[in-house]
């Protein structure tokens, strides 16, 4: 039986309403195998990115239950989880590649509390209104946890925002600069928890939700059109309308996004990574990275700098668990 610490007043994400996030820890760092930390739980919400490499989250899903019913997944590169308060979790590095993790605690406070240079006067943001209209529902209505894959810029959201706290915000520029990018970070969350492009007729979701598998594959209108069970003239035209773009370009966004990330986490030849995000030949992947992003992949590639970040909070409570036998 699991024996834990009662911890009070703590609200579960869904229920987050108007309060302030501040972030109170973070971290870029590297992690080698045989790592492993004690199942705990905190009232605070943690987001856990693998940049790099994989690693296993297990999770006890009821505090009552036996210790032989911890859940196990993996959590490979590119894909990240949202834990929400008072969840039970650890993680362990069972891989030998190199891995490294970014990680961000946001605790709840009052206004009051948490409010550099007036910034929540300034920039407030309301929880309850983002989650109840954007992909935030789909985060909040999980049950403790939920992993998803980022097709989006989570991990570049991420750095940047580990990167703003880094440094100790002393004017009201940082102040608005952490703001943004606290609410950047989670509009890239809402469209991976969307888990669509956009569009809410339903031949369009289904488009959507084969592209989504499918992107790094050879993939044709034939194969979206005939998935979709609708005429293929028909659902390019009506796919244009709804979501402003064409089918062709939403592919390509896809598979730019997801070589970005490869780009950032990898030293992948540049050749090998146009196969493995879809492109049939290098040129066509620099043809259309350039497009999209303004760089040649190699150029990405090089501006995107890897740096280390550790802090903790200082008053940082967090309840450990033990195990009977």
């Amino acid at each position: 039986m699991l024996k834990s610490i009662q911890m009070s007043n703590f609200v579960s994400f869904k229920n987050l309403k108007n309060a302030v996030l501040e972030p109170i820890s973070y971290y870029i760092k590297g992690f080698n195998i045989g790592f492993s930390m004690d199942m705990h739980q905190h009232t605070y919400f943690e987001i856990m990115y693998a940049y790099k490499g994989s690693f296993i989250f297990e999770v006890f899903e009821d505090e009552n239950s036996s210790s032989k019913d911890i859940k196990s997944y993996e959590v490979t590169a590119g894909q990240f989880i949202f834990i929400d308060a008072m969840t039970f979790h650890k993680i362990k590095i069972t891989s030998s590649k190199d891995v490294i993790i970014y990680n961000i605690e946001l605790e709840i406070k009052k206004n009051d509390q948490y409010n550099p240079f007036n910034i929540n006067d300034i920039l407030p943001i309301k929880y309850d209104m983002l989650i109840k209209n954007s992909g935030l529902k789909t985060v909040a209505n999980e049950d403790k946890f939920i992993i998803l894959s980022d097709i989006e810029q989570v991990d570049v959201c991420m750095k940047n925002l580990i990167i703003a706290l880094s440094s100790k915000i002393t004017s009201l520029e940082m102040a608005v600069n952490v703001q943004c990018l606290l609410i950047s970070l989670f509009m890239e969350i809402s469209k991976c928890a969307n888990n669509t492009v956009s569009g809410t007729i339903s031949y369009i979701k289904r488009a959507n939700k084969y592209i989504i598998k499918n992107f790094t594959s050879k993939i044709s209108i034939d194969n979206i059109a005939e998935y979709a069970g609708i005429n293929k003239a028909y659902l390019q035209r009506q796919y244009k309308k709804y979501n402003n773009q064409t089918i062709l370009t939403t592919i390509n966004q896809l598979r730019v996004q997801k070589a970005c990330q490869l780009l950032r986490s990898s030293n992948i030849l540049i050749d090998d990574i146009a196969k493995q995000v879809g492109f049939s030949r290098k040129e066509q992947l620099y043809y259309v990275f350039k497009g999209l992003m303004g760089i040649s992949p190699s150029k990405y590639r090089d501006t995107y700098i890897q740096s280390e970040i550790d802090h903790h909070y200082h008053s940082y409570i967090s309840n450990a668990i033990s195990v009977d036998d």
